[in-house]
């Protein structure tokens, strides 16, 4: 696992995840809306096909972020999908990484909101980054 690319990507997520949290919890009309997840799931790895988001094909880290912080967690930790409004009370996110470099996220907060994004990336000796963040679909 890159482990540099893995941290890089956690964060960018989790900035994400916090930022929809944060906005739902303002909303006044919170009964309507629901209230946002407690904490979000983050599965890292590497799909197969190029240039497209496709579900990971096999996870080499997962992650919990909640208040608590981020967490490792067992391979095979599923989201709790209980509804709670037009959220989960669990998120769900996917960061994947393809051989060309091209990496997606998407980030799942209830059932019919989720966003996928892209991302280019670029590795020299020392560092690795995320760049051009491109949403390429949204539910």
């Amino acid at each position: 696992m890159n482990t540099d690319l893995c941290n890089a990507f956690v964060k960018i997520c989790t900035e994400h995840y916090r930022k929809v949290c944060e906005t739902g919890m303002l909303q006044e009309n919170r009964s309507i809306f629901g209230t946002p997840p407690e904490s979000i799931i983050i599965c890292f790895g590497f799909s197969q096909k190029n240039d497209e988001w496709k579900p990971l094909s096999e996870k080499e880290a997962v992650f919990r972020y909640s208040s608590h912080g981020l967490q490792t967690a067992a391979p095979d930790t599923v989201p709790d999908n209980t509804a709670n409004g037009m959220y989960y009370k669990e998120a769900y996110a996917e960061l994947c990484c393809q051989e060309n470099g091209v990496a997606f996220m998407m980030i799942q907060f209830g059932k019919r909101y989720a966003r996928c994004y892209r991302y280019r990336i670029e590795q020299d000796a020392e560092t690795i980054q995320l760049v051009d963040e491109t949403l390429i679909w949204a539910s």
